[in-house]
């Protein structure tokens, strides 16, 4: 059969036009329609082998006379007499029921459509792009065999399938394979576990949709079958790792690169890397990544054993599960692979990566000024739209995953005395809800994409109604002489700008506790001056009582 998959365009749907889909077209054939329901359903065919007796057969080929049975037709459908698919009809017809299966739901070009669902609704609960995962379960729900629990699967072999996907490009045909044996399932021929098959074939139909080429096609099939979908992730994204470090959590970042289809390079030290290959290196993330919880190899495992794990050359192990060679870091490279990973907490890189990420909107779009506000730490970006003039900060939002940024609009042309917010004394409105639709994004990404969208705040605001009223008058068009700050003033707090004043903080803040520590130290040492004077002149009276008693013990043996 021949497949239309509509994949939903990323943002908001067109006022009055609906969804938008990007389509990709395939063929599809499978050696089990009975188990895929999802894509056929079955209907019966009658076979009969013979006529009623009393009809006239004088002109019939297929029959050697009046209610004879055509053994040339039953062995062409490999059945013979005793076959138990054989019945008798009232009228002594022998018959046979065949199914046969026909594709649900074609359209008039004789394709079975399906469309992904649109992301819809904020706080999505998984981690990652939440159109790839609208993807993947269609994926599984489609191409993948069925739950017994949605279709009556009675009587199929659910243990084995085979699914043949092919494109057609103009220099050539690009194919895949998904395959299920027992309870192991395939991709091109790699077995992999069920999650990573789906995404791997959600992965290929997104790429296809922008494909037309079947070389660049098949290299990507490699690719992402050779690869499972954590380990691309890492080297895309870095390697996420947690450890204790005096009964505090922390997170970090590992470099992840590839090394071959089937070993990866991961850095847990300042330039030492250690080869792990990708089976591993996938259960790794499994733990630290989607909190599995079987794996006891990865489980829990300190910085120490860690390196144990990955450079230990014998895997030779004694009767309590150890190592009899273990490659045991020194004290040295343990400190050394702790202040590296602390280095690369995920906190400390989300903001490093955040401010570079803002710093490099500011140097890109004159209408965006990247400034230090409501403090000179904290971090916020003004936006001058076609109508009015906002501002997103990371200080005061809900933090509540996918709204962890304020939003605010310029109220008021002059300066004022009033208790509102205000930015160079201009008052701003209430805090404008602009939600993500997934609890991943930075405080940098969110206040990034809020600024994007409000670039061009004519067309953002018929689609977010939150807006709408400050953008657009009653009749629908945009409004006019609204509240903005000169540029002058927002230099003065821009971030470029503020580096002498950040640094003059940072200075008068070490000064501080220069000074305090100094003060404490002193008043440690007066202290100390203090018991030492204490003792001396105890110590003095003590001597001086000695001397007394000396005196009087002479006096009294002279007498």
């Amino acid at each position: 059969m021949k497949i239309k998959l509509g994949i939903p365009s990323i943002g908001d749907r067109r006022a009055g036009h609906g969804t938008e889909y990007m389509h990709t077209s395939f063929l599809l054939s499978t050696n089990n329609k009975a188990l895929m329901k999802q894509l056929y359903v079955t209907r019966n065919e009658t076979v009969y082998f013979s006529e009623r007796a009393d009809q006239d057969y004088t002109n019939s080929p297929t029959t050697n006379g009046p209610g004879t049975i055509d053994h040339e037709k039953m062995r062409k459908y490999g059945i013979n007499q005793m076959s138990p698919e054989l019945r008798m009809d009232s009228s002594g017809r022998l018959y046979m029921t065949k199914p046969y299966y026909v594709t649900r739901n074609l359209n008039t070009f004789g394709e079975r459509e399906i469309n992904v669902p649109r992301v819809i609704g904020i706080g999505q609960s998984h981690k990652e792009d939440p159109l790839l995962h609208e993807v993947a379960k269609t994926v599984e729900q489609q191409l993948f065999p069925p739950n017994a629990k949605r279709y009556n699967l009675h009587g199929v072999d659910q243990k084995n399938f085979r699914t043949f996907i092919s494109w057609k490009f103009d220099d050539g045909e690009a194919s895949m394979t998904i395959q299920r044996k027992k309870a192991s399932f395939y991709v091109e021929h790699v077995k992999m576990l069920k999650k990573d098959a789906i995404f791997a074939v959600a992965k290929v139909l997104m790429r296809s949709v922008y494909c037309r080429s079947a070389e660049i096609l098949e290299n990507y099939i490699e690719k992402v079958t050779s690869t499972p979908h954590n380990v691309l992730y890492a080297i895309e994204n870095r390697s996420p790792y947690h450890f204790y470090d005096m009964a505090r959590k922390v997170e970090v970042m590992i470099n992840t690169k590839s090394i071959s289809l089937d070993e990866v390079a991961v850095e847990i030290s300042e330039d030492i890397w250690a080869g792990v290959s990708t089976k591993e290196w996938n259960q790794f993330l499994n733990v630290f990544r989607h909190g599995a919880k079987r794996n006891k190899r990865w489980l829990g495992i300190t910085p120490e054993n860690l390196w144990i794990e990955l450079f230990t050359e014998d895997r030779t192990k004694d009767a309590d599960g150890e190592y009899v060679n273990p490659a045991i870091p020194t004290s040295g490279q343990l400190k050394m692979m702790l202040a590296w990973l602390r280095q690369n907490r995920t906190s400390a890189m989300v903001e490093d990566r955040a401010t570079q990420l803002l710093r490099s909107l500011d140097a890109e779009y004159p209408n965006l000024t990247f400034i230090n506000w409501p403090g000179v730490e904290d971090q916020a970006l003004h936006v001058r739209g076609p109508v009015r003039d906002w501002v997103i900060t990371g200080r005061g939002g809900m933090k509540v995953g996918h709204q962890n940024v304020s939003t605010y609009c310029i109220e008021s042309s002059e300066k004022s005395d009033g208790s509102r917010l205000k930015l160079r004394g201009r008052e701003l409105s209430h805090s404008i809800c602009i939600d993500n639709l997934h609890n991943n994004s930075s405080v940098g990404d969110q206040i990034a994409a809020r600024a994007m969208v409000l670039l061009n705040d004519t067309a953002s605001a018929p689609r977010i109604y939150t807006i709408t009223n400050k953008v657009l008058d009653g009749h629908g068009n945009p409004r006019t002489n609204q509240p903005r700050i000169p540029q002058a003033e927002l230099n003065a707090i821009r971030y470029v700008h503020q580096a002498k004043r950040r640094q003059r903080k940072k200075e008068a803040e070490e000064k501080k506790a220069l000074e305090a520590k100094e003060a404490e130290k002193a008043a440690y040492d007066a202290e100390l001056d203090r018991e030492a004077q204490e003792r001396a002149r105890v110590q003095a009276r003590l001597d001086r009582r000695r001397r007394r008693r000396a005196r009087r013990m002479a006096q009294r043996n002279a007498t």
